[in-house]
């Protein structure tokens, strides 16, 4: 793919860590929907000082610890960095993508588990959060290696979008999570087909490599499950992208 295209990809993407109407905040995150890392408004910063507080060693803070709205400036920060080097900017925007679909497979399924009816879909959310865990584990020191941050919390427009799908009925909580892990997971295995063909580094190959099989498994497994509900259960997907472009 080339770079001008995984660009604006990724800005469509991670990028919209800043620019939804109801971005998500301390006031209006619901208790029971869970985040990766501490709750926003409860980082400490560098220095170890609350949010509101002084830092006293005049240090910048770090991004990742300063909510969404930093998150943002991290990634655009991030992508036009990997601009001045077109030779391993496409592994990069990859490794950065792929880290914000594990972060928010996580999310979802989480989400699913609490507050869902069907058991069958909780026992699915349950592998699929099992096996995004993982796989974000092994991406994390491959993406630190390559020099990408991978942001620690949930884009604005992605929290929203969870705490809208915390309100559903349990019932309709069921059918939303298995309709967006069907065209997830369809983009995802294209995705990581195509990017296996043209990743550089080794190690970032080597995930998208092992990580493959178990997407095209929750594909499969979602699909079945679609088709048990009633819904549609289309097998193929046109089109790039990953989960977090939704």
């Amino acid at each position: 793919m080339k770079f001008n295209t995984l660009t604006a990809v990724a800005a469509a993407a991670c990028m919209t860590l800043g620019s939804v109407g109801f971005a998500a905040g301390p006031n209006n995150v619901p208790n029971n929907v869970p985040t990766k890392g501490k709750a926003l408004g409860q980082n400490p910063d560098v220095n170890g000082a609350a949010h509101g507080q002084p830092n006293t060693n005049n240090q910048p803070a770090n991004p990742a610890d300063m909510g969404p709205m930093a998150t943002t400036d991290s990634v655009s920060s991030q992508i036009s960095t990997f601009a001045k080097d077109p030779n391993t900017a496409s592994d990069k925007l990859f490794a950065l993508e792929a880290g914000c679909g594990n972060m928010w497979e996580v999310q979802f399924a989480k989400l699913e588990q609490e507050k869902g009816s069907d058991q069958q879909v909780k026992d699915l959310a349950a592998k699929i959060e099992k096996d995004h865990a993982a796989a974000e584990q092994k991406l994390e020191p491959v993406a630190s290696k390559l020099g990408v941050n991978i942001p620690q919390q949930l884009s604005p427009e992605k929290q929203a979008k969870l705490n809208l799908y915390s309100q559903l009925p349990a019932d309709q909580l069921d059918k939303t999570y298995l309709s967006e892990m069907k065209a997830d997971h369809l983009k995802d295995v294209n995705a990581y087909a195509d990017h296996v063909k043209t990743i550089q580094d080794s190690d970032l190959r080597t995930y998208a490599t092992d990580t493959l099989p178990k997407l095209r498994e929750h594909t499969a497994m979602v699909i079945k499950q679609n088709e048990a509900k009633g819904m549609p259960a289309e097998t193929s997907f046109q089109g790039a992208g990953m989960s977090m472009n939704q």
